[in-house]
């Protein structure tokens, strides 16, 4: 039997033996894009929510503080025989806001809680203290109060009440632990976070519309004018020195801080061109007053007249300088205590005011006033015109205006409740606000 004989097999017509690992290799990449992409989306959907829950905080926390905002309205006009606590209902930026007022010994709790989606919630609490008639009116304690309506157009801090009984404007970031209001029928603009304040065009915070009116220069000033005169001169008095003070406008006489020494001089001038001249315990009445020199000192001592230049410095303490006109200042005009300045017609401010205890200085005038704070200051205006905020300087005071507020630069305002004997008297409750968090 023939045996057949073995024919070699070439390799290359072997079948192959790696098609099993090429397949297990591809199917791990391909899990291992699809790991990566589910990371990717989960991480993605994770960054949405996060910057979600962070924008519904930050409309909680603006809700809320609206809500202290009403509360703070409430108790400005709080009737008497009112039952505590008080709960008040609002809804700001889709948050539910309830807040609540309860007595805490001598002053008020307020709390305010806004909650919304995905749980939001929000707490502002502020400490607040009612105080008794016959202080000086509660607008002038609020901040910024304007008749008309309000205007920031740059980054702004307020540590109170922005105001404005048509409307207002809010360009800027509006900082600070402010409360932004408007009265019924009025309009608004605002942006970013500002927008709390207003939706829709129409402010979410309504109260009542501010009255106060303009200032009654006529009447203020005649309240300045003396029923009696110590001294009564009949021509113009020019001082050079300090002696003339004593010898030609005083004619050797002197009074006192609770009985200042008045000269009347009728519709004469006086005109101080010597630097350095202080006038203490002293009423002038005259037609005007000019000031050539530096450095004019008034210690409890007022200077009621037609018109007033100041084109040197000018130091007030507890004093004032009544110009039932015009009143003109070129130089640094600097005040402690309640002292006043007070014009019939436009005014600029560009000195600095500092408050003792709780008096302060009162800028008052009937036509336009323009605050150019050169340094922080305490202060009140009050206008029968327009209020234009120009410089980056501290105001701790507030703004009572019968026309428009405009902050043109980086408005820093920390409301105080500031008296002065100028200013209007209440018959209601005067509300402070101690804290605010």
């Amino acid at each position: 039997m023939r045996v057949g004989k073995a024919v070699p097999v070439d390799d290359k017509d072997a079948p192959r033996r790696d098609g099993g690992f090429i397949l297990p290799l591809a199917l791990a990449i391909a899990a291992l894009v699809l790991l990566l992409g589910l990371a990717g989306v989960y991480l993605a959907n994770s960054n949405l929510r996060s910057a979600r829950s962070v924008r519904l905080q930050s409309q909680a926390k603006y809700a809320a503080d609206g809500g202290v905002g009403h509360a703070l309205a409430f108790l400005s006009a709080v009737p008497s025989g009112q039952a505590w606590p008080v709960s008040l209902q609002d809804v700001l930026q889709g948050m539910e806001v309830t807040t609540t007022i309860q007595p805490q010994g001598a002053d008020y709790q307020i709390t305010a809680v806004a909650t919304g989606p995905q749980q939001t919630r929000y707490r502002s609490v502020a400490i607040v203290a009612l105080n008794p008639g016959g202080t000086v009116n509660p607008v002038f304690g609020e901040g910024l109060v304007s008749q008309q309506n309000v205007t920031l157009d740059g980054a702004s801090t307020v540590n109170g009440t922005v105001h404005g009984n048509t409307g207002f404007t809010l360009n800027g970031p509006l900082r600070g632990s402010a409360s932004v209001t408007a009265s019924p029928g009025a309009t608004c603009n605002a942006s970013g976070n500002n927008r709390v304040w207003c939706q829709g065009g129409t402010p979410t915070n309504l109260v009542p519309p501010v009255t106060i009116g303009a200032p009654p220069i006529q009447t203020l000033w005649n309240s300045q004018v003396p029923k009696t005169c110590d001294v009564t001169l009949t021509s113009q008095v020019v001082i050079n020195s300090q002696s003339d003070v004593q010898n030609l406008l005083e004619k050797g006489n002197s009074g006192t801080a609770k009985q200042p020494l008045t000269v009347c001089m009728g519709s004469n001038n006086l005109i101080i061109n010597a630097s350095s001249i202080s006038l203490t315990d002293l009423t002038v009445v005259a037609g005007s007053v000019d000031v050539n020199g530096s450095g004019l000192s008034l210690t409890d001592s007022n200077l009621v007249v037609q018109s007033a230049n100041l084109s040197g410095g000018t130091e007030l303490d507890n004093s004032g300088i009544f110009a039932l006109d015009t009143l003109n200042a070129n130089g640094t005009l600097n005040a402690d205590g309640a002292s006043t300045l007070l014009t019939g017609g436009n005014f600029t401010f560009d000195g600095a005011a500092r408050m003792q205890l709780n008096d302060g200085l009162a800028v008052i005038a009937g036509g336009n006033l323009t605050f150019n704070g050169a340094s922080t200051s305490s202060a009140v205006f009050w206008t029968g015109g327009t209020f234009t905020y120009d410089g980056s300087a501290t105001l701790n005071g507030d703004v009572v205006a019968a026309g428009p507020i405009t902050a043109n630069g980086s408005a820093a305002i920390n409301s105080e409740v500031i008296q002065n004997p100028h200013l209007p008297k209440s018959s209601g409750g005067l509300v402070q606000l101690l804290s605010w968090r």
